[in-house]
């Protein structure tokens, strides 16, 4: 099997979209795009690499969490409904997530297991262990209740 990077994933996506005339898809894989070349554009010589495109995508999926939840508050369902349908076509290109429970696990067994002593050197170990697949500000509350 050819294993793709995820830039080229998502422009074959965009093409894909385009010609289905999906206008839900081509707008989320633009959205996509655009931070891409953004964040291109920082530096010279500056690599986009999985990761990087993850993390991007990560924020626009929490962006779009927030801007649904506003809409909801406000009773603007079109928009909350245009929202949330582009978060799950965002959501579709970030690795699975692990649950609180299973972060959780991780982390008592990160700080039983190694001989570290700091949210640094624990949260080093998790995101080596588990890139892009955690909730940072969950993991450090729960660390600085472990470490207490």
């Amino acid at each position: 099997t050819l294993i793709l990077m995820l830039e080229e994933k998502i422009n074959q996506d965009l093409t894909k979209a385009i010609k289905e005339r999906n206008q839900e898809k081509i707008d989320a894989i633009r959205l996509i795009k655009s931070a891409i070349q953004i964040e291109k554009t920082k530096g010279k010589n500056h690599e986009i690499d999985d990761n990087i495109i993850i993390k991007l995508i990560q924020k626009l999926s929490i962006q779009h969490q927030e801007t649904y939840e506003n809409y909801v508050k406000v009773n603007n369902i079109p928009a909350a409904e245009a929202t949330i349908i582009e978060k799950i076509i965002l959501d579709k290109y970030l690795p699975k997530m692990l649950s609180e429970e299973e972060l959780y696990s991780k982390i008592d067994h990160i700080i039983e297991e190694s001989n570290v002593s700091t949210i640094k050197e624990i949260l080093g170990i998790l995101s080596h262990n588990y890139p892009n697949q955690y909730n940072g500000k969950i993991a450090v509350d729960y660390i600085k209740t472990k470490l207490k």
